[in-house]
């Protein structure tokens, strides 16, 4: 029980130390995050504190690469001194460009997607999982992008969420999720007539108001 309450009460390792004081971890990626106006007018990154406020490089003595080569920008860089939107975007232009040709407008509208997430850490560490770079390769190499070219692909949440940006965009027209997953549901799981038939009926009803609609 001691050995518990003093592993809690430790104070978390110093991870670089600036003028003000040390910094641990946590704190050492906040103040790499954290936007503002310093006291001398400067706009961007505020890693360091002057009188316990924000404040830029130059004016809190801290010294931390924050200046991208790729966008210019300040931000906090991911690797080879570029920010994580830029390599966010590079991310997603290897993965949606097709082999010796460009890629089409389909395509270029899912990558301004991408490239436009809110976090790009966030959509950068979603985009490397295995199964997500595996469905975009796919999609590169469909030589059709529409509802019933991705329909042909492998069922996935990602397919799904690509499918709903293609919409957003303007790029798929809107359909009836729900109606197409039952139009093809009496085919696939009905085995006995009763069900096939209840299925069929749900179906054409449904396709009735849509289209009354």
């Amino acid at each position: 029980m001691a050995r518990t309450l003093r592993t809690l009460l430790r104070k978390p390792p110093i991870v670089v130390r600036w003028p003000d004081n040390g910094v641990c971890g946590y704190c050492y990626q906040q103040a790499k995050r954290t936007r503002g106006t310093c006291a001398c007018g400067h706009e961007g990154i505020l890693p360091g504190r002057v009188d316990m406020l924000p404040a830029c490089c130059k004016c809190s003595g801290v010294k931390l690469n924050i200046d991208c080569i790729g966008c210019g920008n300040e931000d906090e860089i991911h690797s080879g001194n570029r920010c994580w939107a830029c390599v966010l975007a590079a991310t997603v232009d290897r993965l949606l460009t097709p082999e010796e040709k460009d890629p089409s407008p389909e395509l270029q509208a899912i990558a301004t997607a991408l490239k436009s997430m809110k976090r790009a850490n966030s959509g950068l560490t979603w985009i490397q999982q295995p199964h997500v770079t595996g469905f975009l390769r796919e999609l590169a190499a469909s030589p059709d992008i529409s509802h019933a070219g991705l329909d042909q692909l492998p069922a996935s949440a990602t397919r799904e969420y690509v499918r709903g940006l293609l919409v957003e965009h303007h790029v798929l027209p809107r359909r009836d999720e729900l109606f197409t997953r039952f139009s093809s549901w009496p085919g696939k799981r009905s085995t006995g007539s009763r069900p096939r038939t209840i299925a069929t009926s749900f179906a054409a009803t449904s396709a009735g108001t849509t289209n009354a609609a």
